[in-house]
């Protein structure tokens, strides 16, 4: 009986430590899924550099950033923001943005954080 309540306890908190909706943990094609997403003739780097700039301010709480692999997850206007940039080519990149407001899925402020972010890519 102690054997098995370790043992679930112990499949309890490994289950724990990996989000579902965490984009470190997500494929590609998972996290474009319910994405707006914008193509750029930029440079990856430059996309990223400036998306990381413009969530700092635009979050209500530090963003979490992974630069290996150009995700960042971000609280904005009371929703939780996943952003990830895919390199294209030398100078070109897709970003997509995901919103989750109460539980569901909101492309309307997936799109004002999409427009804030590309206002300052291309001004």
């Amino acid at each position: 009986m102690v054997l098995a309540v370790l043992l679930v306890s112990a499949l309890w908190t490994a289950c724990g430590t990996v989000a579902p909706n965490d984009p470190e943990v997500m494929s590609i094609e998972e996290f474009q899924r319910g994405a707006e997403t914008v193509r750029y003739d930029q440079d990856a780097a430059y996309v990223w550099l400036r998306t990381k700039e413009t969530l700092v301010h635009l979050s209500s709480r530090q963003p979490d950033f992974n630069d290996d692999t150009m995700r960042a997850f971000a609280t904005v206007e009371d929703g939780s923001i996943q952003i990830g940039i895919i390199p294209l080519d030398e100078n070109s990149c897709r970003m997509a943005v995901r919103a989750r407001e109460y539980g569901l899925f909101s492309s309307e402020l997936a799109q004002r954080v999409l427009k804030r972010i590309s206002e300052e890519i291309e001004p």
